[in-house]
């Protein structure tokens, strides 16, 4: 005997592909029933902030206070340099 090797049409594939989606669909409706804390996504999320939390390597507190200072002095130096451009500016426009 010899083998008869038919092959599918595109439409009969595709019907394969959406009856194996809707199989799937179906899987996973019948999971969230019979898993429902696997797929609470709220409390996945707090879970994962407060895992994360524990992560965070916090800045000693002269480290804090030298940043502020730093951040402190820059904003003071670019304020002056704006105010003496806008001085020097409105001289040059007044003449």
């Amino acid at each position: 005997m010899e083998e008869v090797i038919v092959r599918e049409s595109k439409k009969e594939k595709k019907q394969k592909v959406k009856l194996s989606k809707e199989e799937k669909k179906q899987n996973k409706i019948e999971d969230r029933k019979n898993n429902p804390e696997k797929y609470n996504k709220t409390k996945r999320l707090f879970f994962g902030i407060g895992k994360e939390f524990w992560r965070i390597s916090w800045l000693k507190n002269n480290k804090i206070l030298y940043w502020f200072l730093v951040a402190l002095l820059t904003i003071i130096v670019f304020g002056v340099i704006f105010t003496a451009v806008s001085y020097v500016s409105e001289a040059f426009i007044n003449l």
